[in-house]
Formats: C-alpha cells, structure tokens, sequence
C-alpha cells in the first residue's frame, strides 16, 4: 500500500510540474479583474448615471484625468481590487488545487486498486488451477506403485499442467558417480533420448553443485554465473541440458540426494520467479514422500512374503517332526519289542546253561 500512495504522489507531482499551477492562475486572474475594476466603473457610469450634456469621453477617461485626485482615486480603485482579488484568487485557486489533486489522487488509487484487484483476481485463479492440477497429480502419483511411472507421472505433471516448456528429471547414481537422464520432456516434440549418462563431477557444473550441496538453483543468466556453474565436455553436448534461464532442485530422500529435477522456459523466454522455485520444491518433496512410501511398500511385501516362506518352512518343519516323531514311536515300539525277545532268549538260554550244570554235576558223581 506504501508502494501505491509513493507512486500516486510521484504522478501527481510530474503532472503539477507540467501544468500552471490553479493559485498562481486564479491570482492573476483575480489580479487582471481588479485592474479592470475602473474600467467596469465607466461601464457602470454610462449605463446607470450617464449624463447627455457631456461626451462620452468626459464620461470615462475624461473623468479619470481630470484632476489628481480622481486619478489617485481610480488608481487606488483598480490597486487595492487588484490586490483583493488576486489574494483571494491565490486562496481560492489554491484550494482547487488541493481538491483536483486530491480527486486526481483518489482517481488514480481507484485505478491502481483496481489493476491490483485485476492483478490478485488473476494471480488466484493461477494458483487455484495450480493447486487443483497438483492435487489431481498428486493422486495420480499416491496410486501407483511403480518407480518408473511415479517418474513419468511426475514429469507430465511439470510438462503438461504447471506448463513448463522442458522437464529433465535426472536418477543420482552415487556408487557410479553418474546421472542418468530419466525423463526428458519438451513442448514441440514430446520426449527426447534418455540413454544419456554424465559424469558425477565438476563437469555436470550446477548439477554437481545441487547434488553436493542439497539445495536448488534459480539461474536467471548462465553467463552471468562463475565457472563452475557451466556445463564442460561432454556435458555441453546434451542439448536437453543447455538453457540460460533455468531451475534446478534435488530430491531428497532419507538425507539422501536420489534425482534431480530441472525446468526451464526456453521456447517461451516465460521468465522463471520464486513461485516456480516453490512449485518445484513442492513436487520435489511430494516425489520425496512417494518415493519413501513405495520403498516402505516394497519392504512390506519382502517381509511378508519372508514372513510367509517361514511359516511354510515351519509348517514343513512340523509336518517332518511330527513323520520323525511317529517313526520314533515306531522304533522304539521295535526295540522294546525286541529287547523283550532278548530277555526271553536269555532265560531261555539259562534255564539250559542251568540244566546242563546239573546234568554234568549227576554224571561227575
């Protein structure tokens, strides 16, 4: 609002420069009636008191030189009309200068207000759309349970509904010290190569420098940046890459940089704000969030098809303990079975050895 009344105040001031100013020009004219005061006397004398017997010249400026003191008269007349006229001039104009400039002033703040209003009218309804269009990807991105799709639908989402000329969408490989060109989109032709690798290293330029750092890059103006910024062979070639003006933002999962993501408007020359680095953070995060939740989902499912190999293992374990079990039962059955056999024989066998003693202790007698 500040901006608004310094702004209304600075028109108004070049536009009081360039125009006579309402005290000065309602003074003088005041000024110019007074003056004419004895002149509107004599109109007055020949109307209301004229006098056939004398010329009309005697009437009027006859009348002023005819003695001293009817000039004295005549200029004290005109004098102090001009005088009181011109003061009164000077207050009334300025006070209709005050009242144009103020109305001047309101008349430009209603105008600015309502180019504000036009403005904020229109800047709401952008970012309605935009919040409508991110909840539908968003989902879109919440249903799906592929890596590769949560990519491309994220992509599309850049592309198509937040209306970015070129979407590049690059996976972080850290043991390979690589960036693998994942999704790459753009206005005219749709999608471009992405079985492009570049190296993890001074030469990816900002990349690097978004993946060592773990914050995003709003470049206005490549040539006006260091160095290091730029890309360096072979990273220069990637055409998809090359943009003066352009944004880039990593996603972060588990204080692990896993892609970055990068737009520009190069097509359209659109400028790049704020407002986008926002809206880029916002899907980098909700990329981050999808990400996390598909790996939990995958570790849910190899745990549960763990948890199910081990319950079949130990259905199996049962099922072979309760077969070893039963054959145990059954050996021991036998071995009882067999040592009361053994026990019989054994008796059997000494009730022999116990008959032969006798026969042989009758016959040694």
């Amino acid at each position: 609002m500040t901006n608004i009344f310094s702004l209304i105040t600075e028109s108004s001031a070049a536009k009081s420069t360039g125009s006579i100013n309402r005290s000065v020009l309602y003074s003088l004219a005041g000024f110019l009636l007074g003056v004419s005061a004895p002149i509107g006397w004599m109109l007055v004398r020949l109307v209301v008191f004229y006098d056939p017997t004398l010329s009309i010249w005697q009437q009027t400026i006859g009348n002023v030189l005819l003695s001293n003191i009817n000039i004295a008269l005549f200029i004290y007349m005109g004098g102090g009309t001009a005088v009181v006229l011109g003061t009164f001039g000077y207050f009334i104009g300025r006070a209709a200068e005050q009242i144009h400039t103020r109305a001047a002033k309101l008349n430009e703040m209603n105008i600015t207000v309502a180019s504000q209003k036009e403005e904020f009218e229109r800047k709401y309804r952008e970012l309605n759309a935009r919040i409508e269009n991110f909840h539908a990807i968003s989902a879109g991105i919440l249903k799906t349970t592929d890596f590769q799709e949560l990519v491309a639908l994220t992509g599309n989402g850049l592309r198509e509904v937040v209306d970015y000329d070129r979407v590049n969408i690059l996976l972080v490989d850290h043991e390979l010290k690589e960036l693998r060109l994942s999704s790459c989109l753009n206005r005219d032709d749709g999608a471009t190569d992405t079985s492009v690798m570049i190296p993890l290293d001074d030469r990816a330029g900002v990349l690097y420098k978004a993946v060592s750092e773990m914050r995003h890059y709003l470049i206005n103006d490549i040539s006006l940046m260091p160095p290091d910024f730029r890309l360096k062979p072979p990273c220069d070639s990637v055409s998809a890459l090359r943009s003066k003006c352009f944004l880039v933002c990593p996603v972060i999962v588990s204080g692990v940089v896993e892609m970055i993501m990068t737009v520009d408007n190069k097509m359209t020359g659109s400028p790049l704000d704020e407002d986008d680095v926002d809206t880029l953070k916002l899907f980098a995060s909700q990329l981050s969030g999808s990400i996390t939740r598909l790996r939990l989902f995958n570790a849910v499912e190899s745990l549960t098809k763990e948890l199910e190999r081990t319950f079949s293992q130990l259905m199996q374990y049962r099922q072979d303990n309760q077969i070893l079990i039963k054959t145990l039962k059954r050996a021991s059955a036998s071995t009882i079975s067999l040592i009361a056999d053994n026990a019989t024989s054994a008796d059997v066998v000494r009730d022999a050895v116990n008959a032969t003693q006798s026969a042989s202790t009758q016959i040694s007698v």
